[in-house]
């Protein structure tokens, strides 16, 4: 009768004991999220009833999660369970605490597998995948809330208010390469910042999301759409040329190398080969400026 009583008190301060994720993992977060009665009952069943049980202040991290795990497997009425199979307990929001977001948000960014994911939720240690999925779009949209406040992509490990330097540089790796395959060229920036005794800089934190203000963001359709690209198998269309004639077409270029060969033959017979010897490109711009004068003369 007594534990029966003892029961139903800590119950219904679980229940009355409400947490909510917001985009963080505060340092009190483990404390908010458990009643005082239930953190004192798992103590004294660990340790033992003692009067320094009834200090808060000193608790160890097994009582502290153990009690979290009760509060996010606990539930109102039991499930009847008619065919005699175990089936995975449903979780509410309400009842969640930080050990298990913790718990599968450490195991999915070592592992990024979804089977160990679904044994640690079978055995009531982690939210479930689906939830993980959820509370990940929650903190990229968070992150980019925070950018659109500053007006900025910046890393959110950097403080706010503080003097900042920064070193840019080119990275080039294995540019020699003749393939491509393996070089690669790009730009490093590095973010460097300085603080005193006055000014320590403020946090960034990720900016509190309301139900009015939700909203997923999209990438760009440059970043997730691929144009096909395909090799043609035959000839393709060359395009005209300035003069209007097809870009194949080498004949007028060619004639136009044959005056300048024959310029060069010309002098070396001559044995004039002085200042008055002018290389291809040299050659061309000399006819291209007697035209762009014979032209400006007719307009003036």
């Amino acid at each position: 009768m007594h534990l029966i009583k003892a029961a139903d008190i800590v119950r219904r301060n679980m229940f009355d004991c409400k947490w909510k994720f917001s985009t963080s993992l505060s340092r009190d977060a483990q404390l908010s999220s458990v009643p005082p009665t239930l953190l004192c009952l798992v103590k004294m069943i660990l340790e033992g009833p003692s009067i320094d049980v009834q200090s808060l202040d000193q608790h160890t991290p097994a009582s502290l999660s153990i009690a979290q795990l009760l509060v996010f497997n606990s539930v109102h009425h039991k499930r009847s369970n008619v065919s005699h199979v175990t089936h995975a307990v449903r979780h509410s929001k309400e009842q969640e605490t930080p050990l298990p977001l913790y718990v599968v948000l450490a195991v999915h960014a070592a592992t990024r597998k979804k089977r160990l994911v679904d044994k640690l939720f079978d055995l009531g240690m982690c939210v479930s995948y689906n939830r993980v999925l959820t509370v990940l779009n929650e903190i990229a949209c968070g992150v980019c809330d925070r950018f659109d406040a500053d007006s900025a992509v910046c890393p959110l490990n950097l403080k706010g208010d503080i003097f900042t330097t920064a070193a840019v540089d080119n990275i080039d790796h294995n540019p020699s390469a003749t393939t491509s395959h393996s070089s690669f060229h790009g730009t490093g920036i590095s973010l460097h910042q300085h603080p005193d005794a006055e000014m320590m800089g403020s946090e960034r934190s990720l900016c509190a999301r309301t139900e009015s203000s939700r909203q997923d963001y999209r990438l760009p359709m440059a970043y997730s759409v691929v144009l096909q690209v395909k090799l043609l198998k035959q000839e393709p269309a060359l395009p005209l040329s300035p003069s209007g004639t097809a870009a194949g077409s080498l004949d007028s270029y060619s004639v136009s190398d044959e005056e300048w060969l024959s310029d060069v033959w010309c002098k070396w017979h001559a044995v004039s080969f002085g200042s008055d010897v002018c290389s291809w490109s040299k050659f061309y711009a000399q006819r291209v400026m007697c035209c762009y004068d014979k032209t400006c003369h007719e307009y003036c």
